[in-house]
């Protein structure tokens, strides 16, 4: 008996509306346990919010709050007041630390203004600004540069873009200078990230692991309610109970890399790209298995439309059922035939 005609495929929208409505539960739960575990332990039990404010007052007393804008100007005011009055003697000795004696307008031309370290007749502009020049042709180290004749919407953004870049790095270079600040930012980014992957952590455990093994058929929650299980692809058996934990592993192994590594680029590639890779790896190879099933050797089954056996005893004997059942439908129908021919016979003879 071919085992593989005892197992019937899900629909391919029932298993997407599971994959997805699963996912979106274990988001609602990552959540809610993040705030959970960030404010009722690392807030109450740490110092979690008093570092937060901290971080608050100090990004307020250097202005660092102010949001995109194509006018440069409220971005060029703020950087330099931290380059030229703040923290003047700190970026200079950092930058000269090497032995060198370059001027704070130097490395804000550098740093700031992107001008070249040793500019020529070639390279003293960089389109936006220039080095000043002396009389006798020479480029002013010590001077600020000097902003180009531009004019129109590209100039603008291009000087925006310009500004904007060092300003959102502020925070990054006030920090080398204020111990306070370099501390509250280190202790609240990891408190940060050990609520990020605690609380993904147990979501993933609750609703991919626990309540899987609690199913006979390793479902998770809405695969048992649209009625989607799963068995050993080798013998159509039902599921083995250690691969389930490994459905985990594989589907959220990226999004847990990202979690700790958190920021705007991991967010895309690691946590929400890897939410579409099932879905695609279903409608792109034959047998529409996604990565659970080709990794782990299982195979997804309509759980109505298939008859699951826990043992191969109890396949086997449901075999022998089903032979026997054949047997007697075959003599059945010989018997019919034959009744068939008799009365025919009869028939004519009368």
């Amino acid at each position: 008996m071919n085992k593989e005609v005892l197992i019937e495929k899900p629909s391919m929208g029932s298993r997407f509306l599971s994959y997805f409505l699963d996912i979106v539960v274990t988001i609602l739960s990552f959540v809610i346990l993040y705030f959970a575990v960030l404010y009722g332990v690392f807030g109450l039990g740490l110092n979690y919010i008093s570092n937060n404010n901290l971080i608050s007052e100090t990004r307020e007393e250097y202005n660092l709050n102010i949001p995109y804008d194509t006018d440069y100007k409220p971005y060029e005011k703020v950087i330099k007041e931290i380059y030229f009055d703040d923290f003047a003697k700190e970026i200079q000795n950092d930058f000269n630390k090497d032995g060198s004696n370059y001027s704070i307008e130097y490395i804000y031309n550098v740093l700031v203004l992107n001008l070249p370290e040793e500019p020529n007749a070639n390279t003293y502009s960089n389109g936006l600004f220039k080095y000043q020049q002396n009389e006798d042709g020479s480029f002013n180290l010590n001077a600020i540069g000097v902003i180009e004749n531009g004019s129109g919407e590209y100039f603008e953004r291009n000087l925006a873009d310009l500004f904007y870049g060092t300003y959102t790095d502020l925070p990054n270079l006030i920090r080398k200078y204020d111990e306070s600040f370099d501390n509250a930012l280190y202790e609240n980014g990891l408190y940060e990230m050990i609520s990020r992957v605690t609380s993904l952590a147990i979501s993933v455990i609750v609703f991919y692991v626990v309540i899987p093994l609690l199913d006979k058929n390793g479902s998770t929650i809405f695969e048992n309610k649209f009625k989607i299980g799963y068995v050993n692809n080798r013998n159509y058996l039902q599921i083995k109970k250690w691969k389930v934990p490994l459905r985990a592993l594989i589907c959220f192994i990226l999004p847990l890399i990202g979690m700790i590594f958190y920021n705007n680029y991991t967010l895309v590639i690691l946590i929400i790209f890897p939410i579409f890779l099932n879905p695609a790896a279903i409608l792109l190879n034959k047998r529409n298995a996604d990565f659970y099933e080709l990794i782990c050797s299982t195979k997804a089954c309509d759980l109505v439309a298939s008859e699951i056996f826990k043992t191969e005893d109890e396949l086997k004997d449901f075999e022998k059922q089903q032979e026997v059942s054949d047997e007697n439908y075959l003599e059945n129908l010989k018997n019919a035939d034959s009744l068939k021919i008799k009365n025919k016979g009869d028939n004519q003879n009368v």
